[in-house]
């Protein structure tokens, strides 16, 4: 009965040490449970912080690739207008080259016209005789010959005249014609007797006698032949009338000679004369007339002297006007005629053998 009641009081603690122990395990399994949960917490957030990293790392791989294809653009932008610009550049560039080419294709036009005209003036000269080609000849020779003349006479053009002169000789040397030996003779001292005259600087001269007339304004006239403007003298009321008769008396001597005055006023025609003697000689060397070059030159100085005080300038003036009176101004007597005598008898001959020779 004793052993009944024992396994009965031992049936009937099972449950309540059951219950014991499952309230003894509860806080153990809780405990692993928390540690599991804060394990897999830290787990969680390692890999939330591995995945912003990553996340983090391709953000700014692709922000540099962005930024380095921004520059790109830009750099493919910037490299694009200076293509343009060049290529504008080009445009205009073909549009010059295709005003010249069109130029050049009327160029070529005008040559292919002309090359046509100096084939027919070949044509022309190959039907020419040699008698009327020589006729021609001739008569350039003498135009040469004449030019050259009247290079001297008129404007004492040596260097003109000598060009001239040499024309003719290498004209002289393509006929080659051993009777114009004479002309070519004659030429010779032509070119020798302009080659020693000396070229005379007209241009020169005339600057110098246009500087004498800017200084004429400078130079001072003679104190005894100005008149000082004179005011009426001032009588006092207390004068008596026999005085104020002999104050306006004026009393001049008649014994002596009397230079001439100019009054104030007509200062000006004193520079001005000598201002138009100058230039009637500038006139005189335009005409290259020197005797009246020589004559005004002259007067000049004398009007110089007669009415300008002796100063620095006056002197200057004077050894100017003295040394332009030294001055050649024409070359007409240079003769060389020589040449354009000589070719005229040996056209003259080669006419009376023609009509001697005609039936």
């Amino acid at each position: 009965m004793s052993d009944k009641l024992t396994a009965e009081k031992v049936q009937a603690e099972e449950p309540q040490k059951k219950a014991v122990e499952a309230k003894q395990q509860k806080p153990a399994k809780e405990a692993k449970a928390t540690s599991r949960g804060s394990l897999l917490a830290r787990f969680n957030l390692l890999m939330i912080i591995i995945v912003a990293l990553f996340v983090f790392w391709v953000w700014q791989e692709r922000f540099v690739e962005h930024q380095a294809i921004t520059a790109e653009i830009h750099q493919v932008e910037a490299s694009n207008e200076v293509l343009r610009s060049q290529l504008d550049g080009a445009e205009k560039t073909l549009d010059i080259l295709a005003d010249r080419q069109t130029q050049l294709e009327r160029a070529l036009d005008d040559l292919t016209v002309l090359q046509e005209q100096i084939n027919r003036v070949e044509s022309d000269l190959k039907g020419v005789s040699s008698a009327d080609r020589l006729v021609w000849q001739l008569e350039e020779l003498e135009f040469l010959l004449r030019m050259a003349r009247e290079r001297i006479l008129l404007s004492n053009d040596v260097q003109g005249a000598r060009a001239l002169l040499g024309s003719a000789d290498r004209q002289l040397q393509e006929i080659n014609n051993l009777d114009l030996q004479p002309v070519r003779a004659a030429l010779a001292r032509d070119l020798m007797a302009v080659n020693a005259a000396a070229e005379i600087d007209t241009a020169g001269v005339f600057a110098r006698v246009r500087a004498l007339s800017s200084v004429i304004e400078y130079l001072e006239l003679k104190p005894e032949i100005l008149v000082a403007e004179q005011s009426e003298p001032e009588l006092s009321a207390d004068i008596s009338t026999f005085d104020r008769i002999i104050a306006l008396v004026d009393i001049r001597e008649f014994d002596r000679s009397v230079s001439p005055i100019l009054a104030p006023e007509e200062r000006y025609f004193v520079s001005r004369n000598l201002e138009l003697m100058l230039e009637e000689s500038l006139l005189a060397l335009l005409q290259q007339n020197e005797s009246l070059w020589r004559a005004n030159l002259e007067r000049a100085d004398s009007w110089l002297q007669l009415h300008f005080s002796d100063s620095p300038e006056r002197r200057a003036f004077s050894t100017e006007l003295l040394a332009l009176r030294q001055q050649a101004i024409s070359i007409s007597q240079l003769d060389i005629g020589a040449a354009e005598e000589a070719l005229q008898r040996f056209r003259l001959g080669a006419q009376q053998d023609t009509e001697e020779q005609s039936p």
